[in-house]
């Protein structure tokens, strides 16, 4: 687990779900208020989990959120541009969604036609959250994020992905969040699902890191969201990687999810790494 501080920024950055978990187990809190455990806004707010049941969850995976994201994948066909033939195989380049949610054993692709040092891209999300986003509109965008890698990965590259939260303090600023894949590792869609798709990634983890921050709170502020920046990466050793913002005004349908985050990629990137036109 990453611990440190610069200026008034308090990060907490953890290696892996795994690791923020077991921090959270043996730090003790900080903060007067406990709101990781006490708030409790039911299913629209982490669709009805708890504190516990977030941990669990997170260590384990999210079965159900996996299954929507590889029904999202497949309701909506790549583009044109990206359809490759795909070879499936029980070991390859990256997973296809939809075999492995159903079990097949051939459930990862091969791309014979790639060969030497793949392209890597490193993005790190940031989700613009406040409190009247929906647990649909997280899925919503965990629907798009899934079909962005696939995308990508089809496409030759390899992603490398991170989850952040960056939030103005009444008396600072806090950087909570985890890396979710490596650049040579495969996509864990149980990680991504947690991560990026379900609220309690936020509303409870997130907060629960925020709570172990040196900064003694004595009302009941956890923050508010504003935007990473190329200077803030290199706290969490991410100087390559682009500031994925995400807001959730688009993510009322998976597609307008999508697009707006191609946008978003690709205007950080400077260029066109990802194509638009889902039918």
């Amino acid at each position: 687990m990453r611990l440190s501080q610069s200026g008034n920024i308090v990060v907490q950055f953890g290696d892996s779900l795994d690791d923020v978990v077991r921090y959270l187990r043996t730090t003790p809190r900080v903060w007067t208020y406990n709101n990781s455990k006490t708030n409790d806004y039911g299913h629209r707010w982490t669709f009805g989990l708890d504190y516990e049941g977030a941990l669990e969850l997170a260590l384990k995976g999210w079965p159900d959120g996996t299954d929507r994201l590889a029904k999202g994948v497949k309701a909506m066909p790549a583009p044109q541009a990206v359809h490759h033939k795909r070879q499936f195989d029980v070991g390859g380049d990256f997973p296809d969604v939809g075999r492995f949610v159903s079990g097949q054993p051939d459930c990862m692709v091969r791309r014979g036609r790639q060969s030497g040092i793949k392209p890597v891209i490193h993005l790190v999300i940031a989700p613009m959250t406040h409190s009247e986003v929906t647990a649909y509109e997280f899925l919503t965008m965990g629907t798009a994020m899934a079909l962005v890698i696939d995308q990508l990965e089809a496409s030759g590259r390899r992603v490398e992905l991170d989850v952040a939260f960056y939030r103005r303090l009444p008396n600072g600023k806090s950087l909570e969040g985890w890396k979710i894949k490596r650049a040579d590792e495969h996509l864990d869609f149980g990680a991504l699902a947690f991560s990026i798709a379900h609220p309690a990634s936020v509303r409870r983890l997130g907060f629960a890191l925020r709570e172990r921050t040196r900064y003694s709170m004595q009302d009941d502020d956890y923050g508010h969201s504003i935007p990473i920046t190329a200077e803030i990466l290199p706290l969490i050793d991410a100087e390559r990687a682009l500031c994925i913002n995400i807001a959730y005004s688009d993510c009322k349908t998976t597609r307008g999810a999508v697009r707006s985050l191609v946008n978003i990629i690709n205007n950080a990137a400077g260029e066109t790494i990802v194509e638009a036109d889902y039918d």
